[in-house]
């Protein structure tokens, strides 16, 4: 009597407990925007167009593996990415940040720092770079929206149009320049720029 009751009983608790555990896991899951990559990490510049002409260039070997951004993710949801970025740039004996210049750059950086917003293809910038020490001589002046696309067929190469005004020499609102992520820490660590950002 006990074994009928139990089959009978056995087929209508199974498919409960199988609706309860999908409502469950659907309600667990929250909702994270597209994004055209994952912003984390090192990025390095190998390409630039400081001037806005439309041909993107490749850095001189002298000015190859100087010119830096990092994010920090804070944040994800529905609507954005939030976080974190800060960015280097070598500093030439002319004291020039330009990474359209052909000449050896040494090992001197200065730094921006920046709060980042990210949607999918659209990213904005606003400046929150501490006074003295190691700051780029840039004007912080309004939040920068950025357009971001691949570069080619470079694995993890994405083009940044344009930056804030004045870093990495960029010229109006038309520059551009192309950066690959997935660069090693330690890349980035030699510029000093994390824990200036950081306030220490």
């Amino acid at each position: 009597m006990h074994q009928r009751l139990l089959s009978r009983f056995r087929v209508p608790l199974l498919g409960i407990f199988a609706f309860a555990s999908a409502l469950a896991s659907s309600g667990c899951e929250e909702e994270v925007v597209e994004l055209l990559f994952e912003e984390e990490g090192v990025w390095e510049m190998t390409h630039q167009d400081v001037g806005g002409s439309g041909q993107m260039l490749r850095l001189e070997q002298g000015r190859q593996g100087k010119f830096f951004l990092k994010f920090a993710r804070a944040s994800i949801d529905a609507n954005e990415a939030k976080g974190t970025l800060m960015a280097a740039a070598c500093i030439d004996s002319d004291n020039t940040i330009s990474p359209a210049l052909g000449t050896t750059c040494g090992e001197n950086y200065c730094c921006r720092c920046y709060s980042y917003s990210y949607n999918n293809n659209f990213m904005r910038i606003a400046d929150s770079t501490p006074e003295g020490g190691q700051a780029c001589d840039v004007n912080p002046g309004d939040p920068t929206d950025i357009s971001l696309e691949p570069l080619g067929e470079f694995s993890n190469t994405f083009t940044f149009t344009p930056f804030q005004e004045g870093m990495f020499a960029c010229e109006g609102d038309t520059c551009s320049f192309g950066f690959q992520g997935g660069r090693a820490n330690s890349k980035f660590e030699v510029t000093g720029c994390e824990e200036f950002c950081a306030g220490g």
